[in-house]
Order: structure tokens, then C-alpha cells, then sequence
């Protein structure tokens, strides 16, 4: 019996240890920026490849480092943020946080966090989304669709102005067809009608 639970006690080693490299590999192979961190002193213990990328960090600066000591918070503010929602909920999802990069650029992230116990330790599993190339589309798309609607507006307004434009042209090419103005009121209606000419070729340029 004593033989069986010591063969017991190895297996369920072994499926612990098979366990724990699987989630190391996941966890480094992961192309979402992953970081873990112990709430206790509040100190970062593991962070994969694709966080490194997006704050431009090597691993040394953040290992054993207290989030104080990493230079990615836009301000003292945002970091007492991001430690309030990690000390208040067990888990969080999808929220908007900004990230300085070392290279002083800044990215939009949402994080999602989990609450585990490592070691009988709480840890914090922090999830970060890069969503700063999807906003900067919608962005350029928020743009362009405010351009396309100044440019229906600007059509329009030159169609109405082109149609007051022949009116006035039309009239006054009448009245000139006349025979009894005198040389200065004829000379001041065609004044009229060339005015009238240039201000239509604005809107055709």
C-alpha cells in the first residue's frame, strides 16, 4: 500500500510538472501580450515574448521589478488606476488602458486580469490587447467619412449657386440684348455678366 501511494504521489508529480511546462510553453508562445504578477510587493515574475515587443522592455528590466520600477505608465495616476481594478475584482475584462513604450510612443491596450493563487500567493494574470493600429483605422475611417460628407455638402452648395449663377446670366443677357440702355448702364451690365462668368469658374476649378 505504502508502495502505491508513493507511485501515486510520483504520477501526480509528474502530471503537475507535464501541466506546469505546458502552460510555460502557451504562455511564452502566446501572441497576446502576457505578464504575471505577485500582489504581494506587487512584483513582476513572468512576462512573454509579445509584452516585451509591445513596451519595447527587455526582460531584464521587468523580472523581479515592482510595477514602480517600470518605466510604461503614462503617469502615477494611470498606474493607481490599473492597481485599483487589480485590488478590487478577481478578474477584469476588456479594460481601456494607455501603455508607454520606452521609445516614449504610446499604446492603446485593453486589459483583462485573472486572480490565481501560486504557491498559496495571489498572483495577477494580466491579459493586454494592442488595439492602437485598429484605432488609428477608425480613426482615418472617421476622417474620411467626415471628408465624404463636407465634400456632398460642398457639391451641393456649388450646384445651388451654379443654378442662381445662370439665372442671374440669363437675365442680364436678355437686358443686354436690348437696344436702350444707355453706353454706362450697358457697360455696368456686362460688368454683371462677367462677374457672374468668373464666379462659375470657381466652382468648376
Amino acid at each position: 500500500q505504502l508502495k502505491s501511494e508513493i507511485n501515486e504521489r510520483y504520477r501526480t508529480q509528474d502530471a503537475l510538472e507535464a501541466s506546469e511546462e505546458r502552460f510555460a510553453l502557451a504562455f511564452q508562445a502566446s501572441p497576446v501580450p502576457l505578464a504575471i504578477m505577485k500582489l504581494e510587493g506587487l512584483v513582476w515574475i513572468d512576462v512573454n515574448v509579445s509584452f516585451l515587443e509591445m513596451t519595447g522592455l527587455d526582460s531584464e528590466m521587468v523580472l523581479g521589478k515592482s510595477c514602480f520600477e517600470i518605466p510604461i505608465w503614462p503617469s502615477t495616476s494611470a498606474l493607481a488606476d490599473l492597481l485599483h481594478q487589480v485590488h478590487e475584482h478577481t478578474s477584469l475584462h476588456n479594460w481601456d488602458f494607455q501603455l508607454k513604450r520606452v521609445d516614449d510612443t504610446f499604446r492603446d491596450t485593453k486589459i483583462s486580469m485573472r486572480i490565481f493563487y501560486l504557491d498559496n500567493a495571489p498572483h495577477a494574470l494580466l491579459l493586454f490587447q494592442d488595439i492602437t493600429n485598429q484605432i488609428t483605422l477608425e480613426n482615418q475611417l472617421r476622417q474620411s467619412q467626415k471628408m465624404d460628407a463636407i465634400g456632398q455638402l460642398t457639391a451641393g452648395i456649388a450646384h445651388d449657386f451654379n443654378n442662381m449663377l445662370t439665372v442671374i446670366q440669363g437675365h442680364v443677357s436678355m437686358m443686354l440684348n436690348r437696344s436702350e440702355w444707355s453706353p454706362d448702364y450697358e457697360e455696368g451690365l456686362n460688368h454683371i455678366l462677367d462677374a457672374a462668368r468668373k464666379a462659375a469658374n470657381l466652382t468648376h476649378n
